[in-house]
């Protein structure tokens, strides 16, 4: 799983599937430009109006986010916003992307540019969102939480502080992180005030999240006494004390508020039931969020059942792997003889790390069959912080960036016993290789793509290959054998 904050905001290098949809409602721009006179010059307008304005909204998104600045090795002048304010400030933004980009002569553009043409239309379209999409989007659940609070923390372990002005920095920006909780505290208070509160099921692996941050992070945001040789012995203790005053009263007091808002009385009025339409405008703001991580016009119950069909197909390929190994179970115990079979259980973290890079290993040999290219970027596994691993899941891939030039898979090594590792094989080659990592990588390499399109993440094209890279093992069975 490949996750930021900023998902909604950035979309794909291509997605086959939305051109494919717009083509079924309209003829594509391609198509009608070879029934209009377009001249060179309309051609070459057209070309560097369109590649400005992707030029500058990658400055924009320089200029606003921590992700980016870090990916470019840019120094991280402040931290995100969190507030309602900043959300109605980014629609504002989006909106003159929309009405620069709408004066530009679709027709007129080449393949290529029509490609980031599409991405753009795609991704400033006006669909209606609005304060009710702040509200109903849940920034503190375990797997939306971390990434934020993540980029910072490496922002912060990135700061130079070779000198009193780079310290008193490093400060501001340690205050700013503390405004970044007090900005989701106010935010679950303003849910409350309106009635909107997370399922009863979702608030355990929450606690947990924020339980496991409040105790990890304030060792994360203290520096290392070798960072600080070139400040005198006086500034050191000032800095020192500065930083101890802002993890206790800002830092550790912010998780503490937090864990308060989601205490007994904020259980006893959250619902049993999940989904987002049981809020007013809950509906609307779910098919929002459908139209942004499919790309296509489909409804909820269109994809409801395009799940249950796919669950189908799943449980009758179950069904002929049980009758072929002689189980004569159920289904049910089936799942349960897989997650409790002693040979996919870890022993210890060092165990679950030898099983990902075993498989790694036996694709490796095949890669350069498979794949005309291959990304640059090394790649490797590495353990979450064990403060992270309570909310989660799984873990999540994150990706090379100018600090750290390695694409890692970190994963989670809590609660081994029942954490089986039948599906390690598919899980690695989803998140890392390849998966994620060559998708991402590649594309990041790819120096003949503007910025914008390097960075430019889409949520059904990106999950989507690691889905199909995940099944590489399915196809060549010895490559997932146990």
């Amino acid at each position: 799983m490949y996750i930021n904050r900023h998902v909604f905001l950035c979309f794909a290098l291509f997605v086959s599937l939305f051109l494919a949809a717009c083509a079924q409602k309209q003829e594509s721009p391609a198509s009608l430009a070879s029934e209009v006179k377009i001249s060179d010059s309309d051609k070459l307008h057209a070309a560097k109006a369109l590649r400005t304005l992707a030029d500058d909204i990658w400055a924009d998104y320089l200029e606003q986010y921590t992700y980016y600045r870090l990916q470019e090795g840019l120094p991280i002048e402040r931290f995100e916003d969190l507030t309602l304010q900043e959300y109605r400030k980014e629609l504002l933004q989006i909106q003159k992307y929309r009405e620069k980009l709408e004066k530009i002569n679709s027709q007129a553009l080449s393949e290529d540019d029509l490609i980031t043409y599409e991405i753009l239309a795609f991704q400033n379209q006006e669909d209606g969102s609005n304060d009710d999409d702040y509200w109903l989007l849940f920034d503190i659940t375990a797997y939306q939480a971390p990434y934020s609070f993540r980029t910072s923390q490496q922002a912060l372990q990135m700061q130079s502080l070779d000198n009193e002005s780079e310290a008193q920095h490093y400060l501001k920006l340690v205050g700013e992180l503390a405004d970044m909780i007090d900005q989701l505290v106010a935010k679950v208070e303003g849910q409350v005030e309106r009635g909107i509160y997370l399922p009863k099921p979702a608030l355990p692996s929450t606690r947990l999240t924020w339980e496991g941050m409040q105790s990890g992070l304030p060792s994360a945001i203290r520096v290392d006494e070798k960072r600080l040789n070139e400040l005198s012995a006086k500034e050191k203790a000032q800095f020192n004390k500065a930083l101890e005053s802002l993890i206790e009263t800002r830092i550790v007091s912010g998780f503490d508020r937090l864990l308060v808002v989601l205490g007994e009385e904020y259980e006893a009025n959250a619902p049993e039931s999940v989904g987002l339409a049981q809020y007013p405008n809950g509906l609307q703001v779910y098919k929002r969020l459908v139209r942004k991580m499919t790309t296509l016009n489909l409804s909820p119950e269109d994809i409801h059942q395009r799940g249950k069909a796919a669950v189908e197909e799943i449980s009758r390929r179950m069904e002929a792997i049980r009758v072929q190994l002689g189980f004569e179970g159920t289904a049910q115990k089936f799942l349960q003889h897989l997650k409790n079979d002693p040979r996919f259980i870890a022993a210890d973290a060092a165990e679950v790390e030898t099983r990902y890079l075993d498989y790694i290993h036996r694709i490796e040999p095949k890669l350069g069959e498979y794949f005309k290219s291959l990304p640059k970027a090394p790649y490797g596994v590495k353990r979450l912080p064990p403060e992270a691993e309570a909310g989660m899941t799984y873990g999540y891939y994150d990706e090379p960036n100018s600090a750290n030039p390695v694409g890692y898979y970190y994963y989670n090594a809590s609660n081994l016993p029942d954490r089986s590792l039948v599906w390690a094989g598919s899980l690695i080659y989803h998140e890392l290789l390849p998966g994620h990592h060559f998708h991402i990588a590649t594309q990041a390499e790819n120096k003949a793509l503007q910025k914008f399109r390097q960075n430019s993440l889409d949520n059904a094209y990106t999950e989507g290959w690691a889905e199909y890279a995940a099944s590489t093992g399915n196809r060549n069975g010895p490559l997932c054998d146990p």
